[in-house]
């Protein structure tokens, strides 16, 4: 499917919780609205495969949160040639396993700090053959921006990527700081959203866990997707190319203010 802008949508993030085993500052996480049912995923990544979906990560909160998580990966991969998932890394140690033989192709862990140590859910993920695993992270002013080149040494020693990725505008405080300065490698690259958007390339629809489909982190334009479902397969996915064809074609402009924090969007 495309957008009015000639881009193909062909990704989806699928958030399928908005709970989490932290509190990260730049999520500004809350409960509320109902999540999710695994009937109701089933009936959504059919629906997007029809769209053109290729290829779905899920995100969160943590979903490795969901009991049913494991579940949700066969039916994703299923219906997509590739299925990844965004975690803190925490349970990763006891589930990598079982989230590999369910068909979970790879993972993003979220690292903010490398101060007590690599977490023990990076050696879990390279061993389970979740690769390649990147590493996540949000550069904070104050926070973690001095670790820059602790977070490049770990690309040397480990068999991992990193991802510098500014601090959008959608947390409670001002941690912004820009990641030009940082030089890009073969496993080194920046995710920079604020200060050069890369919006042209946008090739991504969301799903929010509470069931609404989201254009785009910088505008709060979404549609209830469980209305949506009432209707049969052709006439679901024919609201759905219609909605996707209002996505933005950049987000962030003006003086936006998200409705929704990044742990009630899925990132």
């Amino acid at each position: 499917m495309t957008d009015s802008f000639g881009r193909t949508i062909d990704y989806l993030r699928l958030s399928v919780t908005a709970r989490c085993n932290m509190n990260c500052d730049y999520c500004r996480r809350a409960e509320g609205g109902e999540e999710m049912t695994l009937g109701e995923i089933r009936r959504i990544v059919r629906l997007f495969s029809m769209c053109g979906i290729k290829k779905i990560r899920l995100t969160g909160g943590e979903p490795l949160i969901r009991d049913d998580v494991c579940d949700i990966i066969g039916i994703c991969k299923a219906a997509a040639d590739e299925v990844a998932l965004t975690t803190n890394g925490i349970l990763l140690p006891e589930m990598a396993a079982s989230l590999k033989a369910a068909g979970l192709d790879r993972v993003n862990i979220s690292i903010d700090s490398l101060t007590g140590g690599v977490p023990a859910g990076v050696d879990a993920a390279i061993e389970a053959g979740l690769t390649p695993v990147k590493i996540n992270t949000v550069l904070m002013k104050g926070v973690n921006d001095g670790e820059i080149a602790n977070f490049i040494k770990l690309t040397k020693e480990k068999d991992v990527h990193v991802r510098f990725i500014e601090y959008m505008p959608m947390g409670e405080k001002d941690l912004y700081v820009s990641a030009q300065g940082i030089k890009r490698g073969e496993k080194i690259s920046c995710i920079t959203s604020v200060s050069k958007p890369f919006c042209e390339h946008c090739n991504r629809v969301r799903v929010t866990p509470d069931c609404k489909i989201r254009l785009c982190l910088g505008n709060n334009l979404e549609i209830d997707l469980r209305e949506l479902m009432k209707s049969d397969d052709e006439t679901a996915t024919q609201q759905i190319e219609a909605f996707v064809k209002q996505k933005p074609q950049r987000g962030f402009c003006g003086d936006f203010l998200s409705n929704r924090g990044m742990g009630n969007i899925g990132g």
